[in-house]
């Protein structure tokens, strides 16, 4: 699809929910509430825009961090008012992201545990497997500040990076990773991978939209990977890990 028509697509879908559930007063909470559970760099940008290419379904994305940067001082309102307030019956899934590391924050430790409480909730566990792409893929977006893309991918240099700094954070991640899969055993958990959400995304996301129980469509999304090529020549030390491996 032609990404102008894309554009206008998503832009009237979103904007039509958005504008339905301001000022229609027939609404209902009769929908699946889900979330999409993972760590930063696994792909939730894209699997989100995806969702809310859906007239079913209502995905508001970072919206606790968000919340928190526009008023860092004030509490985050409860879940059952910031996303799970009712909706317009047409609307028939509604959630948000979650990362494995707000589980230890205070500022967002009210919001898990409301989600932890609620086994309604869905849980959709995002993974990615090449966990030093997703390594260096972090740190290329702290230091552009640029955390999605649309159109073309972004040439970025190639950097140096620490094997020992890589190391700690694939065993942080995967203890944060373990420690959330603990408190959300009582919910039913729908995986997917990074990897396979690009290779084979159309039986993948079918499989997901009946879990959230929305009627299967063709999703897309506006967003593409930000860099493509052969990942080890953005990583002028690669030796060092091939050593290791």
């Amino acid at each position: 699809m032609n990404y102008w028509i894309k554009y206008i697509f998503t832009f009237l879908i979103i904007k039509k929910k958005q504008f339905d559930k301001l000022f229609f007063s027939l609404k209902k909470n009769e929908y699946t509430k889900f979330v999409i559970l993972c760590a930063p760099r696994s792909g939730s940008n894209w699997l989100h825009t995806l969702l809310n290419s859906h007239a079913q379904i209502f995905s508001y994305g970072e919206i606790l961090r968000r919340r928190f940067e526009k008023a860092p001082t004030q509490v985050i309102l409860p879940l059952d008012q910031l996303v799970f307030s009712p909706h317009q019956k047409q609307v028939k899934a509604v959630g948000l992201k979650l990362f494995y590391h707000y589980l230890n924050e205070n500022n967002y430790r009210q919001s898990f545990q409301e989600i932890v409480n609620d086994t309604s909730i869905k849980i959709i566990h995002l993974t990615r497997k090449k966990t030093l792409e997703q390594y260096l893929s972090l740190i290329k977006a702290q230091e552009s500040k640029k955390w999605s893309q649309s159109q073309s991918s972004t040439k970025f240099a190639s950097i140096h990076i620490n094997p020992n700094e890589f190391y700690e954070y694939k065993h942080n991640q995967s203890i944060n990773e373990q420690a959330v899969l603990k408190v959300f055993e009582k919910h039913k958990i729908f995986t997917l991978t990074y990897e396979d959400l690009y290779s084979k995304p159309e039986g993948l996301l079918e499989e997901l939209q009946l879990f959230l129980k929305v009627k299967p469509t063709k999703l897309f999304s506006l967003l593409t990977k930000q860099a493509t090529g052969n990942f080890k020549d953005s990583i002028l030390n690669w030796k060092d890990f091939e050593k290791r491996n």
